[in-house]
């Protein structure tokens, strides 16, 4: 009798085993999801200053032209 619910017992451990294992694959893949989607914005983002600021830098330069 003893070896019967052994079995159930490893049985049930092996099913907790396997459902965390698969929410830890899920989380892992939505983590990278959201990383690839924050990369994704910060290289996007990454261009608008340099462009801001090199538009800033020719009004400066026109602002000098205009005042000498």
């Amino acid at each position: 009798m003893s070896d019967f619910t052994e079995k159930l017992r490893l049985k049930g451990m092996a099913e907790e085993d396997l459902y965390f294992a698969r929410r830890d694959r899920e989380l892992i893949a939505a983590r990278k999801k959201l990383d690839e989607a924050k990369k994704h914005e910060e290289v996007s983002a990454g261009d608008a200053p340099s462009i801001a600021k090199s538009a800033m830098d020719s009004k400066e330069i026109s602002d000098q032209k205009s005042s000498a």
